[in-house]
């Protein structure tokens, strides 16, 4: 029987949680980054609300639809009037549809991916609002660092691209129950990875927290993993991962639907 390490930031960690215990999966939250918001939250504020000029807004993850509501959160929002929004997965439209029916702007339209299998930049830069971009000034709501396939694509298209970071990745502490749980585990070890970040985060603080923890590492990385990404499989092979394999979708159903299946082929 294998444990399952959840990786994912703790405000986004409990629907995969949840899919996992639903298929009778055990598994362990070990958050493998901490998300906050910016330094100076008025001034990113500010730029949000001049950028509703915009013409297309880019979520690039759930986490920067919950911080910029929070930091448009000080002044009441306009129920019209918003650019054309884009995500990357069902997840994210959900979570921005709801966000929007409680500014009563449900109208607004939302696009994203067209395949399940394709939440990713690939698969948005594929949907035919994105096709003839040239002089539309589109705005990346991101944190530091991230998504340049996107910004590169849609500046190739002939757009106007800026960024505005809404919140910001940082190294967690490690949790004293998750260690435990994990150090005693009988078993075998399947990691669920969602960003590169959170595996350069997570080895970090596990090679400078204890010895015991520089050990734990290494039964974390010799066991299995599941990623998002060639960057994360060739990110783990870096560091002697050897089973890796690459999701066909990165929604939590799809995830833990996984998962069960990799842990089945190997116990069958």
């Amino acid at each position: 029987m294998h444990l399952i390490i959840n990786t994912r930031p703790a405000t986004t960690a409990d629907a995969l949680q949840q899919a996992l215990s639903q298929r009778h999966l055990p598994s362990v939250s070990l958050p493998g980054m901490l998300i906050t918001g910016p330094d100076d939250p008025a001034m990113i504020g500010a730029h949000l609300r001049a950028a509703l000029a915009a013409d297309i807004w880019i979520f690039t993850s759930i986490n920067a639809i919950e911080q910029c509501f929070l930091l448009l959160s000080t002044q009441p929002l306009p129920a019209a009037g918003w650019p054309l929004l884009a995500v990357l997965g069902s997840g994210s439209w959900h979570c921005l549809q709801q966000h929007l029916q409680a500014v009563k702007a449900s109208d607004v339209e939302i696009i994203s991916p067209a395949e399940a299998d394709a939440s990713n930049s690939e698969g948005l830069l594929q949907h035919p609002r994105l096709q003839q971009v040239a002089g539309k000034q589109v705005l990346l709501l991101n944190a530091p660092g991230g998504r340049d396939k996107l910004r590169t694509a849609l500046h190739q298209r002939g757009a106007s691209v800026n960024e505005l970071a809404v919140y910001q990745r940082v190294a967690p502490a490690l949790d004293d129950h998750a260690l435990e749980q994990i150090s005693a585990w009988p078993g075998g070890l399947l990691t669920v990875w969602t960003s590169s970040a959170a595996i350069g985060f997570l080895q970090q603080r596990f090679a400078t927290t204890s010895a015991r923890a520089a050990g734990l590492w290494q039964r974390i990385i010799h066991g299995q993993h599941l990623v998002l990404s060639a960057a994360q499989r060739r990110l783990l092979q870096q560091l002697d991962a050897v089973t890796i394999t690459v999701a066909s979708a990165p929604d939590p159903e799809s995830l833990a639907q996984q998962v069960q299946r990799m842990v089945c082929s190997e116990s069958g």
